[in-house]
């Protein structure tokens, strides 16, 4: 399963990494625009610039090809009108590339609108919580279950929740 984050969880990922963590390339996605957000945080720029023992990047970048069906979804569908699209151009970019060249691919997200979009485009399987994400990679052993906790931590405090959902524990 390839998960794409969104910003948000990103972000949260990016205050624990560790470089000593060691993942192979292409653990986790992201769209180039959520890229190009998370470059205004040194600790988000560093961990989109960690690397495997071959120079492959653990955080995998996506951009969209001019005249691909998933740019089209990006530009007639989820942009064409800043009201029918999300607030931020990654999450959208994000969407249309799962929908068209990322058909395994999994959006990550605590964003509601965003996650709402790619719920419609996408369907429910295709749409988790950065709680799953923090799970997946703790099940890939990835993180340990104090990392785990940490981010379960970071997620609820910004998302105003007590805590990961009941499903989750």
């Amino acid at each position: 399963m390839r998960l794409m984050l969104d910003n948000g969880p990103l972000g949260h990922l990016a205050a624990v990494a560790r470089e000593e963590w060691s993942w192979p390339c292409s653990t986790l996605h992201v769209a180039t625009a959520i890229a190009r957000e998370g470059a205004t945080g040194q600790r988000t720029l560093a961990l989109l610039g960690w690397r495997d023992g071959s120079g492959m990047p653990w955080i995998e970048q996506h951009d969209l090809e001019i005249g691909s069906d998933a740019e089209r979804l990006y530009s007639q569908r989820l942009r064409p009108r800043s009201s029918h699209a999300t607030k931020n151009i990654g999450e959208d970019m994000s969407i249309a590339l799962l929908a068209h060249a990322l058909v395994d691919g999994v959006l990550v997200t605590m964003d509601g609108k965003a996650a709402l979009s790619a719920l419609v485009e996408l369907g429910r399987d295709r749409v988790v919580s950065p709680f799953d994400c923090w799970r997946w990679l703790l099940g890939q052993g990835r993180i340990d279950l104090a990392t785990c906790r940490e981010l379960d931590e970071r997620t609820s405090k910004n998302m105003g929740l007590v805590g990961p959902p009941p499903r989750l524990s």
